[in-house]
Formats: structure tokens, C-alpha cells, sequence
């Protein structure tokens, strides 16, 4: 593996972990259980006790603000 390679991976980690931060909780809690987890909606919704269509709104609104907390990073950074 190339070092800088291998930096610049952890240093976007660190920064998609920091802008997971930024989200409200239950927003957060969907992306989590997404990508760290491999769930897919459906098992969000049914292991949370939510909606599908609740379980869908707080992916997207929750992607949407990651993306815009990256920005911002890049952005400042």
C-alpha cells in the first residue's frame, strides 16, 4: 500500500467521521446503520420500529447535510 495513499484515505475518514458529527441523531443513526452496517432500508425500518418512508426521508436528508458538512471541509480545510 502507498503511503500517501494510505494518508489520504485516513484523512477522509477522519473527515466523513467528523461531518457524521453534524447530523441529528436519528439521521446519523440511518447513515450508520447504511454504510457502516450494510443495512438496507427496509432492515433500518424494522429494526428501528420506523416507517420505510421516515427511514428513507432521514437517509437522504442526512446525506444531503454529510455532503454539505464536506464541502464545508474541503471548503475551510
Amino acid at each position: 500500500v502507498d503511503v500517501a495513499e494510505q494518508t489520504q484515505a485516513n484523512l477522509k475518514n477522519r473527515q466523513v467521521r467528523k461531518a457524521l458529527t453534524a447530523l441529528p441523531q436519528v439521521q446519523r443513526q440511518v447513515i450508520e446503520m447504511a454504510y457502516f452496517s450494510g443495512m438496507t432500508r427496509q432492515e433500518i425500518a424494522e429494526a428501528t420500529g420506523e416507517a420505510l418512508g421516515t427511514i428513507h426521508t432521514r437517509a437522504r436528508l442526512g446525506l444531503q447535510k454529510l455532503r454539505e458538512e464536506l464541502e464545508k471541509e474541503e471548503f475551510e480545510g
